[in-house]
């Protein structure tokens, strides 16, 4: 602290104009030059990538959440045996009702079916949502940092990631 605050001690009046005594110690220092204008071609077509990133993003965002709907719908109808209702013998009238229609497979079938590929179903879905994840994360970066080419920010990715591997 200096002497002025130890001798007069702290005082709110005094707060507005706490720096006036080094404002006077400081030469005087010029300002510096304006800036150059820009070219506004290049602003412009910044924002214009900008916007297009943007779009870009909003609709991986979209992906992102139809497909988690889809895909949890499915692991949780896979998962906790929603499909049960397909192997119940009332529904053969729907499924004798869709033969008719020319759907080709029986309900044995399709139960028989669900029950030997419902762990690849789930393992699909789980790995098709971390894609759509991935996606939305990418176009984020691309956004980010302004690059507009998916092949450019995926090898920014690999850098990052084999830059973090090497230390």
């Amino acid at each position: 602290m200096d002497e002025k605050t130890l001798s007069q001690g702290i005082s709110f009046t005094n707060k507005r104009n706490w720096d006036k005594d080094e404002e006077k110690k400081k030469p005087n220092e010029e300002l510096p030059p304006p800036p150059e204008p820009k070219d506004r071609s290049e602003d412009i077509a910044q924002l214009l990538r900008q916007e297009r990133l943007g779009e870009k993003h909003t609709r991986a965002k979209i992906y992102n959440a139809s497909g988690a709907v889809f895909n949890v719908g499915g692991i949780i109808a896979l998962g906790t045996s929603a499909y049960a209702v397909i192997g119940d013998p009332s529904s053969a009238v729907y499924f004798d009702l869709l033969n008719k229609l020319g759907f080709p497979y029986s309900q044995e079938q399709v139960v028989l079916f669900i029950e030997e590929w419902k762990a690849h179903l789930i393992g699909l879905m789980a790995s098709f949502q971390t894609f759509l994840a991935w996606w939305q994360h990418l176009c984020k970066e691309m956004k980010l940092n302004d690059v507009e080419s998916v092949f450019q920010a995926i090898n920014d990715q690999c850098g990052k990631m084999l830059n973090d591997f090497s230390q």
